[in-house]
């Protein structure tokens, strides 16, 4: 956090002291005062990995890949000279992947399930998504701040299968939901440099926020000798979202850019799969949900339009 602030700190003074009245908006205004923008991001976003939680011999969560996934990421602006409203989704994200291996004798659930030799197939998955709403006020030409209301849904899965026999599956839900403030800043303007290459700029964009976080845990087993069936705990907590982006595009006319960029997101404090493999206890029932960070980051590529 002290790395992110003194980051922005040090772009906002780089920002100020620039020329602000040379600064192009992205979209230019009507006369009227009033504008509509849209934009819609396509991005490839990866599941970063947590700790290699063991799930059977020779098997652990660090071997499942969790590469990039093809997303989302859709903006509506609506604003009346330097104040306006901002609608965004971002999601349709879902990673998975499965693995096999064996033959073992066990399966590392709490307590472990054990087994005459067969191979053991274990399945991953994990889906994000998100919306919010701001309200923003747009400074000066180069420094926009923003705040609003914003919502996570991050659901997992892992599942493992024993031998076509038995089965034991364990699944998290967080739905996160609360305010957030951010900054966007203007870094480059290709006016200042050459009128030639007047139509370039780039942007960062940082938001910080604080949710309340209703978590879930469940576990079914089936086939397991003496295994509770099904096993269920919520609770809830609060959960911090830091998410960044840095965008390089190029302006084709008052009204139309295209760009690329990169984006870093960190939810604290969720209840994940992997991290909850032994929460529960499959022959008393009892659970106590544990939380771990998930990180996400990829690049994307977009075009803005507005009227």
């Amino acid at each position: 956090m002290k790395t992110i602030s003194l980051a922005l700190a040090l772009l906002l003074a780089g920002v100020a002291s620039g020329r602000a009245a040379d600064q192009p908006a992205p979209i230019a205004a009507p006369a009227s005062g009033w504008s509509l923008q849209a934009s819609v991001d396509l991005i490839g976003l990866a599941r970063r990995k947590g700790a290699n939680i063991p799930i059977a011999p020779g098997l652990g969560t660090g071997d499942f890949n969790l590469g990039r996934q093809a997303g989302a990421d859709a903006r509506i602006a609506v604003s009346f000279r330097s104040f306006g409203v901002e609608g965004r989704y971002l999601g349709n994200f879902e990673w998975q992947d499965q693995l096999t291996t064996g033959p073992v004798t066990a399966v590392l659930s709490n307590p472990q399930i054990n087994f005459a030799p067969r191979s053991v197939t274990g399945q991953y998955v994990s889906d994000f998504s998100s919306y919010e709403i701001n309200a923003f006020w747009q400074v000066i030409p180069r420094i926009r701040v923003f705040g609003g209301y914003r919502r996570f849904n991050v659901a997992e899965s892992l599942a493992v299968n024993i031998g076509g026999i038995a089965n034991y599956t364990v699944a998290t839900q967080n739905r996160l939901s609360g305010l957030q403030a951010g900054i966007a800043l203007r870094v480059l303007d290709g006016a200042d440099l050459s009128p030639a290459i007047a139509g370039l700029y780039g942007d960062v964009t940082g938001r910080i926020g604080r949710y309340d976080n209703a978590d879930a845990l469940t576990t079914t087993s089936t086939g397991v000798a003496g295994a509770v069936p099904f096993i269920a705990a919520s609770d809830s907590a609060h959960t911090t979202a830091i998410e960044l982006d840095a965008t390089i595009g190029y302006r084709f006319s008052p009204n139309a850019s295209v760009y690329v960029g990169y984006r870093y997101l960190k939810l604290e404090g969720l209840a994940l799969a992997p991290e909850n493999f032994q929460s529960a206890n499959i022959l008393t029932g009892g659970a106590m949900i544990a939380r771990t960070d998930a990180t996400y980051d990829g690049v994307f590529t977009g075009v803005r339009v507005g009227w």
